[in-house]
């Protein structure tokens, strides 16, 4: 976990902004 992470916070972001949810559950999302 993490790794391959950190490049992809500006996007998971965009993502939690457009989603219209909280980073932390795109970040749990991403990290499976």
């Amino acid at each position: 976990m993490g790794r391959g992470i950190g490049y992809a916070r500006p996007v998971m972001d965009e993502i939690a902004r457009r989603a219209g949810v909280s980073k932390t559950t795109v970040y749990r999302a991403l990290s499976g």
